[in-house]
């Protein structure tokens, strides 16, 4: 679509510019920064002569509330230039086509030129701005945003402050993230409403309709998932915060379907997990400190990750032999690793207070491991 401007009839005849004029104007709008239509609409009135642009594409985006004159084709004798080609319109560059309706052609031509260049500018520093403003997901999930961009994003997002949403956030391999997400999309029968990435996470924002926990038949192998509980719409920056605090506790997936163990820390649900989530705003610095955290890396430097796995179960169970079947060992294989345990952490494990004990050891062992 053709943009045009034009002087009003009634506007007073003026001498034309000199072309140093011409090359000192353009150079300050430049430097001003003007968006499209007001370059258009000042080098109408500066050259005081119609003019137009018209985009390879006829983005009608182009010509909104430009004025008198928008659409009129270019007049047959004007001087015309084309900027960009059919590669540059479809690769999003500037293309199309540049008019003057201006007698003096060689006036005609040096403002064209320099018309050209202004143009080219003020639509790459268009798309730079737009390809720059946060996404309404991305909005919502800063909490440092103000309410007035809350309440648009949620109006893009077709959200009124009281929906129930919640948020999914995971990591992992690519491949196993897109299978998760189409796993929710599909037979999860969870409506996705925007998607982006933070902080190396897919973060996902979803509907909730219904605060009940979402049931998948499994997360793809590595893949570290959690969901949040359901919050008003106007309160998502805490589900999100939720999510993310409760991701920090999973595990990556040790199979494609389940079912899973409670060890295996697969597909945690926030709502059921927030109290633990305060452990995650705890300073690296300071959990390094903690003995019983020192300690348990010691362990898991000289035996391996296993025995780590192996006191979390003995931690969440009521005996040897059930955490031993929780792990598949034998339960005096447990006893060997427990006993290894105690001499390291100097206090025994018998009791319930000291099993409570030692599972807040080991997460705060896993977050310190997975501080951002």
């Amino acid at each position: 679509m053709t943009q045009m401007h034009a002087r009003p009839a009634s506007a007073p005849e003026h001498a034309p510019p000199t072309s140093a004029e011409i090359i000192v104007f353009f150079d300050e709008l430049l430097a001003e920064g003007v968006d499209l239509p007001e370059l258009l609409e000042r080098a109408a009135d500066f050259l005081g002569a119609p003019l137009g642009y018209a985009p390879a594409h006829g983005d009608p985006g182009m010509s909104a509330g430009l004025g008198a004159g928008v659409g009129t084709p270019r007049p047959v004798d004007a001087a015309h230039l084309r900027i960009g080609n059919e590669e540059d319109a479809d690769r999003g560059e500037p293309s199309g086509e540049l008019w003057l309706a201006l007698a003096d052609t060689q006036l005609a031509t040096i403002a064209l030129e320099r018309l050209a260049v202004a143009v080219r500018v003020s639509l790459r520093w268009a798309a730079r701005q737009e390809a720059a403003a946060p996404r309404a997901i991305d909005v919502l999930i800063d909490r440092s945003a103000p309410q007035g961009a809350r309440d648009i994003a949620l109006d893009q997002l077709g959200l009124t402050p009281d929906a129930p949403v919640r948020f999914v956030v995971c990591t992992g391999p690519v491949e196993g993230i897109e299978a998760l997400v189409a796993s929710l999309a599909g037979p999860a029968g969870q409506r996705i409403l925007a998607r982006t990435t933070h902080d190396a996470r897919t973060v996902l924002l979803l509907a909730a309709p219904d605060p009940a926990g979402i049931e998948l038949a499994g997360v793809p192998v590595g893949v570290r998932a959690a969901y949040s509980h359901a919050v008003p719409a106007r309160q998502a920056g805490v589900g999100f915060v939720n999510a993310c605090d409760t991701q920090r506790f999973s595990r990556p997936s040790p199979a494609d379907t389940g079912p899973y163990r409670g060890i295996d820390a697969v597909w945690l649900n926030g709502a059921r997990t927030s109290p633990l989530g305060a452990l995650a705003h705890l300073a690296p610095e300071y959990l390094a400190m903690l003995p019983d955290v020192q300690k348990l890396e010691r362990l898991a430097e000289r035996h391996g990750e296993r025995i780590l796995q192996v006191l979390e179960a003995y931690a969440t169970t009521e005996s040897m032999r059930k955490a031993a079947a929780l792990v598949f060992l034998h339960h005096n294989s447990v006893l060997y690793w427990v006993q290894k345990a105690e001499a390291e952490l100097g206090y025994s494990l018998a009791g319930p207070y000291q099993r409570a004990l030692l599972f807040l050891s080991l997460c705060l062992h896993r977050i310190w491991r997975d501080q951002d």
